[in-house]
Order: structure tokens, then C-alpha cells, then sequence
């Protein structure tokens, strides 16, 4: 069959826009947020009271003190809400700062001064154009994520733009290994396993072996445990960094994987079209249901004769039966479908990331994909 794409909304997460929103009530505190902006010519939205949960998620960054941390428990949970408050004698955050960071959601609490230094680094970034991530995991076990990972970033990188593959599963063998790539020098996730604080700018992309213009960190055959502090740290310094960021996701994700993975924009679930793999990739899509928006990517051959359209619609069939009296069922934003391609598994074997003709269904599925998610890119240019 055909590859073929349904019609789907505009790519893409406000998260982006780069936008700082200060909820800060204490005129004092809100008078040494701005200056603190100011200072790293970063220009924040400031509001009174509770936002609406639009501009609540929208923004790159949110600054709260304690009195409106107490307030915004209602509001959807995400990433990159920080607590500030002020030195009250010590330079640590207060027994009730950490329980107001909790209930609010907040990632981090920050006492200035002595937090000023890790403050400005976090609104430079929060400004900052980023890159889009994408997270691919498999239906099923077998099921052709790893290359389509590949496939994805060997793509983007041909086009021009800056790509780093990460490896999030532990147990997956290595994905330098897909990459040819395991003999090359750079950091590994040992090496990066326990950061805790944001990378410095540019230090992530110099330190990673490059096999096929693409940046690759692996776990390699190691048993390193990375934390999810360090997981999420290392991808946001990635998406500062590159065009794309393409995270190869495990079915079933550790907490480092998981944080990993709230960083991305879309999450692509890899379905060959069989009966099995259909009725798991529900499942699959709602352990990820974090990520904003969900693509389904259908691979031939069929050996049960099920056509790559049922496949689909079997899938969406699921997501809303799962969603029957919970959350808002996912919304399958694009789907795709793309034939079978004898020659992929033994080139990915050889780790000839895509030794492969320049005609393969999945090479053209992927230029597609990256020509339609990422026109003109950010960093590395079309």
C-alpha cells in the first residue's frame, strides 16, 4: 500500500514560544525577578493572581513565589515551573518552600541571591529558540522503532540540520551500535548520569560521537542508571542545541525515560500492521500520554492480510475505549503508512544506519516527515 498521511492540526507546542510568565505577588521579590531579567535582557509576562491554564502551559517558564504556588494547584501539571523566595537566613528553601513546590507542580526552588547565577542561566534558556523532539517507541517488541528513529535523524541531519538520537533504553543493546558508531570516541550515559545542573551552552554537542552527521548518546554495554534529573538536563540541553532531538523510547520506561520523554513534542508509536501490535499500541500511546501530540506510523507487510487503514482505525478504536471515563482520549494527529522493506533489518545489523537505497519506503516516509514537521528548521537551516 501506498504511503499515505491524514490531515491533522498544525505541528508543534506553544512551550516553544520562549516566554517567561512571572506569577510573583511579594512587590519586593517581583522587584529582584525583573532585575534579574533584565539583566539577561529577558522580558517576562507578569501577571496577578491565577492564570488561565492556556497561558499557564504556554509559557517556556514560570516563576512563582509562595503565596501563588499555594493557588495554582487546579491548574495542569508541567515542566519548567521554578518556586522563588527570598534568603530568610541560611540559603536553603524553608521546610514549607519544598511543600508549596510539590503541591504547585514546581521543579525547582531557587533562594536568591545565592540562586541568582542558576536563575539567569534558566530564563537565557527559556528564551532561547529550542529545537522539536520527537520520541519513537514500538507497538510491540520487533516492531521497527530503533530504525525508524534512525531513519528520522539520519534524515533531518541530511537536510542540513543539527540532530542528536538519544538512547533511552537501558536494556535496548546500544544504539550506537544501529549507528555504527560504537567504536568512536565521546560521552556515553555513564558519563552523564547523575548531572544535576543545566549544561553548559554548546558543551553537550562537542562531547557526543557524530556517525552519519547525527549526534548520538547510547547507553552503550554498560549498566548505567541514569536519574531522571540528569535525563531531563541532558535533553533540554540537546533541544538548546539542535534542530531535532529523536529519543528511541523503551515500550515500558524507566523514571529516566520517562522524564526524557516530557520534553518531547510529538511521541510516534511504530505499529506493524497486525492484529497484536494494533491492539497494544493504545496502551503504549497512554504510557506516554504526557506528550502533547501523538503520530502513528503503520509498517507493512500485513501477514494476517489486516489492511494498513483497519490497523488504524484499531488503534484509534482503543484509544477511546481506554479513555472511557478518564482523561480526554489521545488524538492521533498524523498517521502514516509505509511498506514493507526486506533489506532494512540486515543493514541496521551491519550498523549501517542507513546503508539502505535512497528509495526505501521508510528513508522517503522520513524525509517527508521531517520536511513537514520542521520547515526551515532552527539551527541548522532546510
Amino acid at each position: 500500500m501506498a504511503e499515505q498521511t491524514e490531515g491533522r492540526r498544525p505541528a508543534g507546542r506553544t512551550a516553544r514560544a520562549g516566554s517567561v510568565l512571572c506569577l510573583v505577588s511579594d512587590p519586593d521579590l517581583r522587584a529582584r525577578l525583573l532585575t534579574a531579567c533584565r539583566d539577561v535582557a529577558v522580558t517576562p509576562d507578569v501577571r496577578a493572581g491565577v492564570p488561565t491554564a492556556g497561558l499557564w502551559c504556554a509559557a517556556s517558564l514560570v516563576l512563582l513565589d509562595a503565596a501563588t504556588a499555594s493557588r495554582v494547584g487546579g491548574l495542569p501539571r508541567r515542566a519548567g515551573v521554578v518556586l522563588v523566595q527570598p534568603d530568610a537566613g541560611g540559603g536553603e528553601p524553608d521546610e514549607q518552600a519544598w511543600r508549596l513546590a510539590v503541591a504547585a507542580g514546581a521543579e525547582h526552588v531557587v533562594v536568591l541571591p545565592d540562586g541568582a547565577g542558576w536563575l539567569a542561566e534558566a530564563l537565557v534558556r527559556a528564551v532561547r529558540p529550542r529545537g522539536r523532539c520527537v520520541g519513537v517507541v514500538g507497538a510491540r517488541g520487533g516492531a521497527g522503532s530503533t530504525a525508524t528513529a534512525v531513519a528520522l535523524a539520519t534524515a533531518a541531519a541530511a537536510s542540513g540540520r543539527r540532530v542528536l538520537l538519544v538512547d533511552a533504553d537501558p536494556l535496548g543493546g546500544g544504539l550506537d551500535l544501529a549507528m555504527g558508531a560504537e567504536e568512536l570516541p565521546g560521552v556515553r550515559w555513564h558519563d552523564l548520569h547523575d548531572v544535576r545542573a543545566p549544561l553548559p551552552a554548546g558543551g553537550l554537542a562537542v562531547a557526543l560521537p557524530v556517525a552519519d552527521e547525527v549526534a548520538v548518546l547510547s547507553y552503550g554495554r554498560g549498566q548505567a542508571v541514569v536519574l531522571p534529573g540528569a535525563a531531563r538536563a541532558v535533553v533540554r540541553a540537546g533541544l538548546d542545541e539542535h534542530d531535532l532531538v529523536v529519543l528511541d523510547l523503551p515500550r515500558a520506561g524507566d523514571e529516566a525515560a520517562l522524564a526524557a520523554s516530557g520534553e518531547a513534542d510529538v511521541l510516534l508509536c511504530v505499529c506493524p500492521s497486525e492484529l497484536r501490535a494494533a491492539a497494544a499500541a493504545p496502551a503504549v500511546l497512554r504510557r506516554w500520554g504526557a506528550v502533547a501530540e501523538h503520530h502513528l506510523l503503520v509498517r507493512g507487510p500485513a501477514p494476517g492480510g489486516l489492511r494498513e487503514a483497519d490497523t488504524a482505525t484499531a488503534v484509534r478504536a482503543g484509544l477511546d475505549l481506554l479513555a472511557t471515563g478518564g482523561p480526554a482520549p489521545s488524538v492521533l494527529a498524523r498517521v502514516d503508512v509505509v511498506r514493507a522493506e526486506p533489506g532494512l533489518a540486515a543493514a541496521m545489523e551491519r550498523g549501517e544506519a542507513f546503508g539502505v537505497a535512497a528509495r526505501s519506503p521508510l528513508r522517503r516516509w522520513a524525509r517527508r516527515w521531517v520536511a513537514d514537521e520542521l520547515p526551515g528548521g532552527l539551527l541548522g537551516g532546510a
